[in-house]
């Protein structure tokens, strides 16, 4: 059994034997990440949750620059105003590879809204499992016997972008 310190020093290992052995992906050039802070609600005057069609808007724009693939970090459940919920199908479904994420929580997984899910082309988990205040290094994948398995959002992202499943070889 590793003690606290040796485990802390295993993590270290390993991040570092990553960088220092793996090659930098050729994609990192291309690959485009958006991220919208406090700072910047702020700076835009936004509260969240912010109108469905200001993210409608911001899907379209980016949809415009012909990405392979979008991964929105948005759960999207529930409802809002129709037209706000119009405006935010009609731009999932501008582009054909959006991922919205989902959440996996003690008593279920909650997901987008269906009007929302049947839009995109999937959903990922975002949340993961905490040990010791520290989000470990697994690929947790959820499988229910009844459903396809619920993996999480970057591998989701990762499979739209490389046009090609990959769940094959992450589930035992």
């Amino acid at each position: 059994m590793l003690h606290k310190a040796d485990r802390a020093l295993d993590d270290i290992n390993k991040l570092h034997s990553f960088w220092l052995f793996s090659l930098e992906p050729k994609e990192k050039d291309i690959i485009t990440i958006v991220a919208i802070d406090q700072t910047s609600r702020q700076h835009l005057n936004l509260k969240w949750p912010w109108p469905r069609s200001t993210t409608a808007e911001m899907i379209r724009k980016i949809s415009a620059c012909d990405p392979k693939a979008i991964g929105l970090d948005i759960v999207f459940s529930g409802e809002s105003e129709p037209a706000e919920d119009q405006a935010l199908i009609t731009a999932l479904k501008s582009h054909p590879k959006i991922i919205a994420a989902s959440v996996v929580q003690p008593d279920g997984i909650i997901k987008p809204a269906p009007q929302f899910e049947t839009a995109l082309k999937s959903t990922g988990f975002v949340n993961r499992p905490i040990e010791g205040g520290k989000v470990r290094s697994l690929i947790p994948i959820i499988q229910d016997a009844n459903q396809p398995p619920l993996i999480p959002m970057e591998f989701e992202i990762l499979q739209a972008y490389l046009d090609r499943d990959i769940t094959k070889r992450l589930v035992l």
